[in-house]
């Protein structure tokens, strides 16, 4: 089902709506696009129920939600926010097709680069879990916290982050069979981290 409410400026697509926006694929059991007061630039996106955005290009590949709002620069028309509502979570693009770094929240509320392609600032709360990619012999590290704060530049993207309330840092050490595993683990109320671009 589509609705075209053009004096409104939207329209409504149900019963799993996919949008095909630029690098982007958009999927949601439901969508509504907003328009600017010229309705030829799509000024937010709307999706409501299993919503999932994947990217094929730049260090943000898929970004998925109960809720997702999508905001638009309207002389660019790039994408230049997201806010995550509901079992929040986006993945990073990793090296040689390697998984990347994902965060998991219950909200998030990201600043994309004028690109559009990678995160440049990063507000996410509720149960914070940051994994980073598991790279040859190197630990599995995971971040866990209350509330995520992540700050970066336009020209590559998130540099910082910050970790508050009830943090905890864990790395583990796969090791042969015949032994434990080595774990490192570390409890505070803050953890800040420099990060290389695209959390690698």
């Amino acid at each position: 089902r589509a609705v075209l409410a053009q004096v409104d400026r939207y329209m409504l697509f149900e019963g799993g709506a996919v949008i095909h926006t630029g690098e982007m694929v958009l999927q949601a059991d439901e969508a509504t696009a907003y328009f600017g007061e010229e309705q030829t630039a799509l000024e937010r996106l709307e999706l409501q129920g299993r919503a999932n955005v994947r990217s094929s290009n730049g260090t943000l590949r898929e970004m998925r939600a109960d809720e997702a709002t999508l905001l638009f620069e309207q002389t660019t028309r790039q994408p230049e926010g997201t806010v995550l509502v509901g079992h929040a979570r986006i993945e990073l693009a990793g090296h040689d097709a390697e998984q990347g770094s994902r965060i998991d929240a219950s909200t998030m509320n990201i600043e994309l680069t004028p690109s559009g392609r990678d995160v440049m600032a990063l507000d996410a709360a509720g149960g914070v879990t940051l994994r980073l990619p598991k790279l040859g012999e190197n630990p599995e590290q995971h971040i866990r916290a209350a509330v995520l704060t992540g700050t970066g530049t336009p020209q590559i993207g998130l540099t910082t982050l910050r970790f508050d309330h009830d943090v905890e840092y864990r790395e583990s050490l796969q090791a042969p069979p015949s032994e434990s595993s080595q774990v490192r683990l570390v409890k505070a109320e803050r953890l800040e981290a420099g990060v290389e671009p695209g959390l690698s």
